[in-house]
């Protein structure tokens, strides 16, 4: 029921950053899409999902346009995530930009900080 629920009434996204664009919740990709206002040249993105019991956080994911082809520093509440089974990342190629796909293992009733740090490889 929270996973339904956390498509059915996706917890609301605080960005935090300037450099970033909130286009929403895409229920069709089940996933918050943001648009960076520099294309190809990321800066550190900050957001909040304001999870509750009636809009809980259960695995999100993020679509993030114009990223670039730079890897991905991923922190929630603090804490580092590291790529694996409660982190996954990977960039689609598009003509004009490429875009960075996240998705975290994430469960929660209560607010949640993200951050994003663009990382060379």
């Amino acid at each position: 029921l929270p996973w339904a629920r956390s498509w059915c009434r996706a917890p609301k996204l605080e960005l935090i950053s300037k450099t970033f664009i909130n286009n929403g919740y895409d229920a069709t990709q089940r996933a918050y899409v943001l648009t960076c206002k520099d294309t190809e040249k990321p800066s550190a993105l900050e957001f909040a999902l304001n999870a509750s019991e009636d809009s809980p956080a259960v695995n999100p994911a993020f679509v993030i346009k114009g990223w670039g082809r730079v890897g991905v520093c991923v922190k929630v509440n603090g804490q580092t995530k590291h790529r694996g089974r409660d982190l996954r990342f990977g960039h689609c190629h598009g003509l004009e930009s490429s875009d960075l796909i996240v998705w975290l293992k994430v469960r929660s009733a209560k607010p949640v900080k993200i951050s994003l740090s663009p990382v060379t490889d």
